[in-house]
């Protein structure tokens, strides 16, 4: 495992250290960039998901007490 490593630093540590700066924020503001990209994506999903009629029949059946668990009493305790 450490020849791996130092295989793959070898070459980073030849460089100078303005280039791999420059290499760094480069990458930075690409992670950045995407991430609010992606933000914006995954919000309309979501949102999309939450109103569709299929999620709110999945949640109606996952909030009502089945009749093993009302048998059991493993359900919600009513107050």
């Amino acid at each position: 495992m450490s020849d791996c490593t130092d295989s793959f630093i070898e070459p980073l540590l030849q460089r100078p250290v303005h280039v791999l700066r420059a290499c760094k924020a480069l990458a930075l503001e690409h992670r950045r960039a995407l991430h609010e990209r992606l933000t914006a994506v995954e919000e309309r999903g979501f949102i999309a998901s939450w109103v569709h009629a299929d999620h709110w029949a999945a949640a109606e059946l996952a909030l009502v007490p089945s009749a093993a668990a009302k048998r059991s009493g493993t359900g919600p305790r009513e107050a």
